[in-house]
């Protein structure tokens, strides 16, 4: 239906309701909020579109439970897009796979929480040897 209303009236159409999918208030009132929803509005339709219909098709389940390196599903808990019980859901397929909630981010916690963000990542990083 989004690749359909895109179509139809371009990524503006979707710019709004993305972003509240996306960024919980107060960071939607926010300059970083107005960037990110320049950055969706200027992204080439086909391969918006593209990248739509690759993830609605695609089958996370599968080739994540057959994963055995050391994996951590980071989420916002306010994530409108992709529901931290679903990041849980698709953790647990991976032995010793774990999850960190960042409390008060959205679907991009890197952005709208970006210190909290590295601070679960370096932690993971550090534990696992990368860092």
């Amino acid at each position: 239906a989004r690749i359909a209303a895109a179509r139809a009236g371009g990524l503006e159409a979707l710019a709004d309701a993305t972003l509240e999918r996306w960024f919980p208030e107060p960071f939607r009132s926010g300059g970083t909020a107005a960037l990110m929803r320049r950055m969706l509005t200027r992204t080439p339709l086909e391969g918006w579109a593209g990248c739509a219909a690759a993830i609605a098709g695609s089958d996370f389940y599968t080739p994540t439970s057959g994963l055995r390196l050391p994996v951590i599903g980071i989420a916002g808990d306010r994530d409108g897009s992709t529901p931290p019980d679903l990041v849980r859901e698709t953790v647990e397929l991976v032995p010793g796979g774990r999850m960190q909630l960042i409390r008060g981010a959205g679907h991009l916690p890197c952005i709208d929480a970006p210190a909290a963000y590295a601070e679960t990542l370096g932690g993971f990083l550090r534990e696992v040897g990368h860092l």
